[in-house]
């Protein structure tokens, strides 16, 4: 790292100000841009001075986070601004970027009315505002004047607001019901594997089998019992018949013996 020679009372205190410079801005030596330095080491205790320029050389060893994108990379990003031939947004909260019309598929158009809006004609629910969260491919990188932006694109099938796409690489919360796009009604989440695991290995022998669980939304009128308490249950109506014939009988024999 090169500084100026005023900064010799002070090396640490002239490094920070060079990383200061460095930040939010595209590097040619890293290719990209630095996001931010982490805690730094100045490991020269000599600065040799160059014939030719008025700076010293320093070598420091830092923890650098660099936002390197790539031509076709999926980027995300939130819409700040709608106009009729373009869509601005930013990635990661501070980097520019903009979709201009020719990069956005034909099936979009933009309202004429405002609030501006780019609305899809074949899904009318798929709709990109102020305040979308749009997923897009990288289309070109600039740098004029050391102020970078992204150029995007929504010609692939898959991009656009992600409320509609969905986020893809992004996992998605856990949820108890789904509602499709099309406002359909909602479906059932499916049944775990654990879930399906301890429901094929449900005994069906004794009594204190455990039974399989009930999704709590069906009906408790609609769950079968199992076999083994209906089993139950009738062995206990059957002793109890028995019984009350024994008895009856043994009444009977102590009338009759009775009479004689």
């Amino acid at each position: 790292m090169d500084l100026h020679p005023s900064k010799l009372h002070d090396v640490r205190g002239g490094v920070q100000e060079h990383i200061n410079t460095l930040l939010m801005r595209y590097n040619e030596e890293f290719g990209g841009v630095v996001m931010c330095v982490g805690n730094f080491t100045v490991l020269s205790n000599q600065a040799p001075v160059n014939l030719y320029f008025p700076l010293f050389r320093v070598r420091v060893r830092a923890p650098v986070v660099v936002f390197t994108p790539q031509r076709g990379s999926l980027l995300t990003g939130r819409v700040t601004k709608v106009g009729t031939d373009f869509i601005g947004l930013l990635v990661l909260g501070v980097l520019n970027a903009s979709i201009p019309k020719a990069s956005v598929r034909p099936e979009f158009t933009c309202s004429r009315l405002a609030p501006l809006e780019w609305r899809s004609q074949k899904q009318p629910k798929h709709v990109i505002r102020v305040g979308s969260h749009v997923k897009f491919h990288v289309d070109k990188m600039q740098d004029p004047g050391g102020f970078f932006s992204i150029y995007g694109s929504l010609k692939a099938k898959g991009t656009g607001a992600i409320d509609f796409v969905g986020a893809g690489h992004l996992p998605r919360p856990p949820a108890e019901e789904e509602t499709g796009h099309d406002g359909g009604e909602a479906r059932q989440p499916k049944q775990s594997k654990a879930a399906k695991a301890t429901k094929a290995s449900t005994p069906h022998g004794p009594a204190h089998a455990p039974v399989s669980p009930v999704p709590a939304t069906t009906p408790l009128s609609t769950v079968k019992q199992p076999s083994s308490q209906k089993m139950g249950s009738s062995d206990k109506k059957a002793k109890k018949d028995k019984k009350d014939k024994k008895e009856k009988k043994e009444r009977k024999e102590k009338k009759e013996r009775a009479v004689q």
